[in-house]
């Protein structure tokens, strides 16, 4: 079974025409460099070129005036290991299932890395957070995959901030790249809780007065953030966490200037985004992993495209799904088997057209739903479509939302008493949905049971994601 999976799978590559005896096919002589980034936890909010009211992104600004920003992309499940499985496969999380500790991807699953090599690109990740290690199968089709700066014990993962030495690595591993079309992967975890950057980004907003003493340190187990907390001290934590994205921006910022300085930036196609977002108590709790709503949803998505050099902003509703079809497609790999419900972001990059596809409907799930801190775990499921989105619970306690996104940005107002037909009509597409998404995932199967070791187990549940 797997010998045919593999070639339902692999067949994404098959746009390369007359591969070499012995070797790789030779990417099209047009196709671009590429450099995928994602930073964990980063909310849309924070940048500035998204409204945020603090400078915490210069870098990532000016890297806006030249890209095109789409206003509403969504990630299809709001923790790290399925985020950024959908990401590199363009599955969504009910298809490759990859959420749980134990379970890693399919060593035949076709990624933007296998699709890629076998169109003659030179692969290389750089990554930093334990659920991308290369055991979780994220490794296949890289020629390179440098795990090495994921810290081994929870202390350090917390602690120890490794943008610096990613964007460094990443430079490296571009300049070993040279002569060849390339793509690479960065992936950079400093504005992940505890939110302890290094000076002068650690106090950089915070409010000069302020005279408290707030734990942000083991933030996962931290009980004194909660609704109704002093506001000099919500304020406090806000601000170390802005903090950390500033960090993280000035480390980007140096390698945009390295890449300007080598020539390599205006024909390169980078790719700016984030796996999800981070809530602070709009709905009650702090973190990330256990809802849907748009604290955890709404991701920034920058890009820009070989050449560019003018500002777009394109509204159209997109998924982080789109990544695997959209970079495919620029490295000249075939989507004629691909199955999943990425659809190619070039047609909306080339028309510049804000409002196609505006009725798209977008998905996302999680199996650590909890209503409450502390809660029992569940499986939640969310569909948005046009200014609709509806939330479901099916676990107990179980339960269903209606926002009007239109008019209730923040998702205060349920709406589920007041338009059941409207909730009736996304309930259906939800269900039907999931029902397409099982029978995807029968067919394929990319979920591998695995077994992990103590340190990386301990480090997880120190992290809050398994108990």
């Amino acid at each position: 079974m797997a010998a045919g999976v593999a070639g339902l799978l692999v067949a994404i590559a098959a746009g390369c025409k007359h591969p070499p005896p012995g070797g790789r096919a030779i990417a099209d002589e047009h196709a671009p460099n590429m450099l995928l980034i994602s930073i964990d936890s980063l909310r849309a909010d924070r940048l500035g070129c998204y409204g945020a009211d603090r400078s915490t992104s210069p870098n990532l600004d000016q890297f806006a005036d030249g890209a095109v920003r789409f206003t509403r992309a969504v990630a299809n499940a709001p923790w790290t290991l399925p985020s950024h499985v959908t990401m590199m496969t363009g599955q969504e999380v009910g298809v490759h299932v990859v959420n749980r500790t134990a379970l890693k991807l399919a060593p035949y699953a076709t990624t933007i890395a296998t699709a890629l090599r076998a169109r003659g690109y030179a692969t290389a990740a750089v990554v930093t957070a334990p659920y991308l290690r290369a055991l979780y199968g994220f490794n296949v089709g890289f020629d390179s995959y440098d795990d090495s700066l994921d810290a081994p014990d929870f202390e350090k993962s917390h602690h120890l901030k490794t943008a610096n030495r990613a964007v460094d690595k990443t430079l490296a591993a571009i300049r070993a790249r040279r002569g060849k079309p390339w793509f690479v992967f960065l992936h950079l975890f400093d504005v992940h809780y505890d939110y302890v950057p290094p000076a002068p980004y650690r106090l950089m907003f915070a409010d000069p007065s302020y005279r408290g003493n707030f734990s942000v340190e083991n933030w996962e187990g931290e009980t004194a953030f909660h609704p109704g907390m002093d506001p000099a001290d919500f304020a406090y934590v806000l601000a170390r966490y802005d903090g950390g994205v500033a960090w993280t921006d000035s480390q980007l910022g140096r390698l945009f200037a390295g890449l300007k300085a080598s020539g390599e930036w205006t024909g390169a196609a980078v790719i700016v985004t984030a796996d999800h977002g981070e809530e602070f108590l709009e709905h009650g709790s702090k973190g990330h992993g256990h809802s849907l709503f748009d604290e955890l949803l709404h991701v920034p998505l920058l890009v820009k495209a070989p050449g560019a050099t003018a500002p777009a902003t394109i509204d159209a509703p997109v998924s982080l799904a789109d990544i695997f079809p959209t970079v495919a497609e620029w490295g000249g790999a075939s989507l004629a088997d691909y199955r999943g419900s990425g659809r190619s972001l070039l047609s909306l990059l080339n028309s510049g057209n804000s409002v196609q596809n505006s009725d798209r409907a977008l998905f996302a799930e999680t199996n650590l739903s909890r209503l409450t801190p502390g809660g029992q775990r569940g499986q939640e499921a969310a569909i948005e479509k046009g200014v609709w989105k509806y939330i479901e619970r099916r676990d107990a306690p179980a339960r269903r939302l209606l926002f009007c996104l239109g008019s209730d940005r923040g998702e205060r107002a349920d709406r589920l008493a007041d338009e059941p037909a409207q909730a009736a009509e996304l309930e259906a597409l939800l269900h039907d949905h999931m029902k397409s998404n099982q029978e995807l995932r029968d067919a394929m199967r990319l979920a591998r049971e695995q077994k992990i070791d103590r340190e990386t187990a301990d480090q997880l549940k120190q992290l809050g994601y398994i108990n």
